[in-house]
């Protein structure tokens, strides 16, 4: 499959064994200021709300990454939610 010949859709983009100084937050702080901010909440919230909050952290990538440490996944709705949504994780063959 093509990505550019397709319609836009959700996706995941996983990758394997990167070096902290690759990865910023995505309001360009660093990445122990977001893991810092989100072992501050885990005491203060329930485990189903952390989860919730911690899947919205998002990093930018500073650098290029060898071919084959990343692995992207399609996102497919299966219960629309307005607060617990359900999906499940589709791997794309790129």
């Amino acid at each position: 499959m093509k990505l550019v010949d397709q319609s836009p859709f959700p996706v995941l983009v996983e990758i394997s064994q990167i070096d902290l100084d690759s990865l910023r937050g995505e309001l360009g702080q660093s990445v122990e200021e977001v893991i810092e901010a989100l072992n501050s909440m885990v005491s203060n919230i329930d485990d189903e709300f952390f989860e919730i909050v911690s899947q919205q952290s998002n990093f930018q990538l500073t650098k290029s990454l060898e071919p084959g440490r990343a692995s992207l996944y399609h996102i497919i709705l299966t219960a629309d939610d307005p607060i617990f949504p359900k999906f499940c994780l589709e791997q794309i063959a790129y």
